[in-house]
């Protein structure tokens, strides 16, 4: 496992504020091993349910009770929780909040470069045709951890009436 996906899964058991701003835009996809993968999915479930980030032990009963898992898998969770474990210290929001941005975009664009791809071979059978690409690369660009875009009509009227 990369050091930044450890980080960013240890922080997902340890600072709530930036479980409560990445949740909605980081997506398993982005995540490279099965491991990896199915702990952001427990834990973005645990937090979807109880509105609360969880303890390694929800986690690790989570896993228990999933019955999807093959033997091998569990025991690669399980390890991947003991190892974000060992580490209690929270990294510093600012900067992780910036590298967890990046590292968003990065795999958006190489999962939507990867999809285009496979689009103009035609090999995989999908139902998006070689004029969705520009929308997939939108999208994919389009990744930003920044909520605001355009104006708010009432809060802004200082600034836009400044402008005026």
């Amino acid at each position: 496992m990369k050091k930044l996906e450890k980080i960013i899964l240890k922080n997902l058991f340890l600072n709530e504020p930036f479980v409560r701003k990445i949740l909605p835009y980081l997506k398993n996809e982005y995540l490279q091993e099965k491991s990896e993968r199915v702990l952001f999915e427990e834990v973005q479930k645990y937090v979807l349910q109880y509105n609360q980030i969880p303890t390694h032990e929800a986690i690790q009963i989570s896993l228990n009770n999933r019955e999807n898992l093959f033997e091998e898998e569990f025991k690669k969770c399980s390890e991947l929780i003991d190892e974000v474990q060992k580490d209690t210290e929270a990294t510093p929001n600012d900067w992780l909040l910036t590298e967890t941005e990046k590292f968003c975009q990065e795999k958006a664009i190489h999962n939507a470069i990867l999809e285009s791809i496979q689009i103009l071979d035609g090999k995989i059978k999908t139902d998006k045709s070689k004029g969705s690409i520009p929308k997939i690369l939108s999208d994919a660009l389009s990744v930003s951890f920044d909520p605001n875009i355009g104006h708010d009509y009432l809060e802004d009227f200082e600034s836009r009436f400044e402008f005026y």
